[in-house]
């Protein structure tokens, strides 16, 4: 009698056991799809893509075309009002011109979810023009864009995307997604912080040319 007794709370531990498992290993992969917005809730966002994160994508999980000659694709998921695409262009360490190359707003007055594709690439690549082609779309909205990048330096030139594979988001801070740089010993890739370039590291370059991604608050 005390076999069977035993053996049945072996039994109901045993299943008890197995059960908690299963519960972690079913928690552990919902929690996982909706950290990267896959679970079927996860409506009007980029699938994948953590919330508030800018993340790079290659040419077989990326979502949208949007450019004939995309080099740099990236998707986001971000709490804002507004993205901004816009170039700075440097003379060594001073700031000559910025330029907002695409923007787009949420549909609602409040702040809204917005997701989406930001998409870079050159065509007509030579020593004296580039034509950079840049494509934003927001909440299904598109826009594209041209710039010309047009340096006095022909001796060489150097470019970079964005430095790492996601980026965190934070409102109204910028967000380097491309940089070239022209001169003999031209840097084309350099650390953009809190606070902007280092002007001693933008001095290498005789001009430099930056594209960021900005999400307003």
């Amino acid at each position: 009698m005390k076999e069977k007794v035993l053996e049945k709370q072996t039994k109901k531990i045993v299943f008890l056991v197995l059960l908690f498992i299963l519960g972690m290993l079913i928690g552990g992969l919902l929690s996982n799809n909706k950290h990267f917005n896959m679970w079927p809730f996860s409506r009007n966002k980029a699938v994948r893509i953590p919330d508030n994160t800018l993340s790079k994508v290659d040419s077989e999980t990326k979502t949208h075309d949007l450019l004939f000659v995309t080099e740099e694709s990236l998707e986001f998921n971000v709490e804002a009002n507004k993205i901004i695409i816009y170039m700075e262009h440097y003379e060594k360490d001073k700031l000559i011109e910025t330029k907002e190359l695409a923007t787009l707003s949420a549909d609602t007055v409040s702040k809204d979810n917005l997701y989406g594709v930001v998409q870079w690439g050159i065509a007509d690549w030579d020593l004296k023009e580039d034509n950079l082609k840049v494509g934003l779309m927001v909440n299904e909205n598109t826009v594209t864009s041209n710039y010309t990048i047009i340096s006095k330096e022909t001796s060489a030139a150097a470019s970079s995307g964005m430095s790492y594979e996601e980026e965190t988001i934070t409102l109204d801070q910028p967000i380097l997604i491309g940089f070239w740089g022209f001169g003999e010993d031209s840097a084309g890739s350099l650390e953009f912080e809190k606070n902007g370039f280092n002007k001693e590291e933008l001095r290498t370059n005789k001009e430099s040319f930056a594209l960021f991604f900005k999400a307003i608050d």
